[in-house]
């Protein structure tokens, strides 16, 4: 058999001739090819993009996203064990309340950060809250704020890394309560009394909706309707519309969070929902020295109310403490002038983790992860850099993913 390297010296001038003009031909259809893609389509004005391209471009620049430019930020790590249906969600909450005018780089930089230190955790799931508004207990008023509130193409752009990062991701909506504060320190988002409920319904349903569309569009795996907004869930009737409304844009998971307060209640609070809770478990009779096994007695306590007693469906959508002498008693105060004791936040970490493992709850997420300084631990509740983010660490690398 002869080599390659000799057929070459077997082709005839004559042959040799036609191969040139056959080579010929085809780079000048090539030159056409590439003319004709220079030109505008039929129709269209010179210098014009098509839809699909313009389109394209308008949504990488509104998300500030380069692709695989030079020079591109790196991506964010991938999850080492990702989740699957049928595991628990092992999570970190994320609280963004945004900056109004900052650049869709700078944005993304700390998403990237933040999501970078959930990974670094071992979680396999991401819980983002961030913030509506209202101007009043009693007001009908629901709505974002521009300032603080992180727009739909903001959100669809964390949804969009923490999914490529292989992360369980659920959208938290949560109403801030400055304003509640301010008029009434004893009001809280779970005791607003709206004067007109279909308009505070209508106000509500508008504002989730773009951020639903954003939860369906990017895949997130859960959207919360609702959290601890306690005054208002026994308006059934109206929830049943807000939820059909909101299936309507989003074919995924939907969950509402309960306040701890109301573990001992008829579940799940809004119906078509999966009911989760921010357990925040006050231990009245328990000290600062409390072990972690009177910590776990506290706990399964609180949860023993649940009805059914069954919770493989219930996922703990926050639990958190500030690092202070007195918290176990409140573990919900985010402020006050108790000496600093991070021992306490270790130890009621040590605890919640112990008792979401032995009771097989659906999810676990400790709270919190400030995205505007995610490696800043002196926000209220905040555990990066400590004692207790080593418990975190070691509660995600030993829990059952089965």
């Amino acid at each position: 058999m002869s080599s390659s390297r000799n057929r070459r010296s077997r082709f005839h001038p004559v042959r040799r001739d036609a191969a040139v003009f056959v080579l010929g031909l085809a780079v000048l259809c090539a030159l056409c090819v590439g003319v004709a893609r220079m030109l505008p389509a039929p129709g269209a004005v010179p210098g014009q993009r098509t839809a699909a391209a313009q389109a394209d471009s308008t949504s990488h620049a509104a998300l500030g996203v380069s692709g695989k430019a030079k020079g591109a930020s790196p991506a964010t790590p991938s999850v080492a064990k990702p989740w699957s249906p049928g595991q628990p969600q092992l999570g970190i909450d994320i609280y963004w309340q945004a900056s109004p005018g900052e650049a869709a780089a700078v944005t993304d930089g700390k998403i990237r950060a933040a999501l970078d230190y959930v990974i670094s955790e071992g979680a396999n799931a991401v819980s983002l809250s961030f913030p509506f508004f209202t101007t009043g207990v009693d007001s009908n008023t629901i709505t974002a704020d521009p300032g603080k509130t992180p727009t739909p193409v903001q959100v669809a752009l964390f949804v969009r890394e923490a999914k490529a990062a292989g992360l369980y991701v659920a959208l938290r909506p949560i109403l801030d309560e400055t304003v509640l504060l301010a008029q009434d320190s004893t009001r809280w988002r779970g005791t607003i009394t709206p004067t007109n409920l279909d308009t505070w319904y209508a106000n509500y349903t508008a504002f989730l909706l773009p951020y639903a569309q954003v939860a369906q569009s990017g895949h997130a795996d859960a959207f919360y309707i609702g959290t601890e907004l306690s005054s208002m869930e026994a308006h059934v009737q109206h929830w049943h519309t807000l939820v059909d409304a909101v299936k309507n844009a989003y074919t995924g998971d939907l969950a509402y969070s309960i306040n701890y307060n109301e573990m001992a209640m008829s579940q799940p609070r809004v119906a078509g929902t999966n009911p989760a809770v921010d357990a925040y478990f006050p231990m009245y009779g328990l000290g600062d020295n409390a072990t972690v096994s009177q910590l776990v007695a506290g706990w399964n306590g609180w949860l023993d109310k649940y009805p059914g007693g069954d919770l493989s469906g219930l996922t703990i959508s926050e639990t958190g403490i500030v690092a202070e002498n007195g918290a176990y008693q409140k573990p919900f105060g985010w402020q006050s002038d108790h000496p600093a004791n991070t021992h306490v936040q270790e130890q009621w970490f040590t605890a919640a983790c112990q008792v979401a493992q032995q009771r097989h709850v659906a999810g676990l997420y400790w709270w919190y992860l400030n995205l505007e300084a995610p490696a800043n631990s002196s926000y209220p509740m905040g555990f990066q850099g400590t004692n207790a983010a080593n418990v975190v660490a070691h509660c995600f690398s030993t829990y059952p993913r089965t």
